[in-house]
């Protein structure tokens, strides 16, 4: 079944709504689909990752601990903490060379400010 426009621009709103928007130190981030833009160069990222990191940009240098997490991300809701220590490191492995997600230990993460 073909798109029409009308669902065409639905679809198209429903993706702009997800996108978040954020400055990390000097650069900009951008958290949008399956991927991170930063400074304009495009990092495909999984989606439980990408889905961690989209939750953090919403509040940058704020600590997220492993059940902030689970409430905001509807599919880790059900995981254990090493599941999101996962999703967590392959977060960074997919935007290497970057520290954009920090360990507060004992705390939880946040996205470097």
């Amino acid at each position: 079944m073909p798109f029409d426009e009308e669902t065409a621009a639905l679809v198209a709103r429903s993706v702009l709504d997800r996108t978040v928007h954020v400055a990390v130190g000097a650069r900009a981030l951008e958290v949008r689909g399956h991927a991170a833009v930063l400074d304009g160069r495009l990092y495909p990222i999984q989606q439980g990752p990408v889905d961690v990191l989209r939750a953090l940009a919403r509040e940058p240098g704020k600590v997220f601990s492993n059940a902030d997490i689970r409430r905001l991300v509807p599919s880790l809701t059900d995981v254990d903490d090493h599941a999101i220590e996962m999703a967590v490191s392959r977060l960074r492995r997919a935007v290497p060379g970057l520290d954009l997600v920090q360990t507060v230990i004992k705390h939880g993460y946040r996205l470097a400010v």
